[in-house]
């Protein structure tokens, strides 16, 4: 499957994401599994938190106060998985479902296990990893990409997408990866075949209907 070259940019966005699925699905199952995949499960306690605190945090009227109770009820429940001491002798509530490792460092682990010929494929595959996210970023290598510069005016190098289904498909293709690892991870891909299936008929069904700049000509 090709965006094409008008979706290029947004490839970088579908394929960075696709790649950090890849290497962290591996990754939660190596050493420890059972325990990985409890703190990705019941990680979500601490993340509801957060994101509430930021947006949500100068909320003082009954409701708020109310909810933001049972979001800090729910994460005292996963205390004994996520609230370890650090150097300076204090609790703290980890900031990752993955503890202190980096994607770097959680992607050599992998690449590792997997016995990996070329030492430098980490350092490859985390290269890719970073070249695209400056697309997600914003990075001045990723403005390149989207601006060129002409009599020192800034001009865009290609037309925005026109086709607002693009955005769809991309959706969908990380959709249909991430049902895909799900399953291979719990051993349910049988169970999951029929939405595995539905999702690959609707990004087959949208491939048709977009024409030729879906195939990239």
């Amino acid at each position: 499957m090709s965006l094409g070259h008008r979706g290029s940019f947004e490839a970088k966005i579908l394929l960075r994401s696709m790649v950090e699925i890849h290497f962290n699905s591996e990754w939660l199952l190596g050493r420890g599994r059972r325990l990985r995949a409890k703190r990705y499960i019941l990680f979500h306690s601490l993340e509801k938190l957060n994101v509430f605190d930021r947006v949500e945090g100068r909320r003082a009227d009954k409701e708020g106060i109310a909810l933001r109770k049972r979001m800090v009820a729910a994460r005292s429940k996963v205390r004994h998985l996520f609230r370890n001491r650090g150097t300076d002798g204090k609790l703290h509530w980890d900031r990752s479902w993955a503890k202190r490792l980096s994607f770097e460092a959680r992607m050599h682990e992998v690449l590792k296990r997997r016995k990996a010929k070329d030492p430098t494929d980490a350092q490859f595959f985390y290269g890719i990893y970073s070249w695209f996210s400056g697309a997600v970023h914003g990075s001045p290598l990723a403005m390149r990409s989207v601006l060129q510069f002409s009599r020192n005016q800034p001009q865009p190098r290609g037309q925005p997408e026109p086709d607002p289904r693009a955005n769809l498909a991309a959706a969908l293709t990380i959709l249909q990866a991430t049902i895909s690892t799900v399953g291979r991870i719990l051993g349910q891909l049988k169970l999951l075949e029929p939405d595995y299936s539905r999702v690959s008929k609707a990004v087959k069904d949208l491939g048709k209907a977009r024409g030729p700049l879906w195939r990239g000509a």
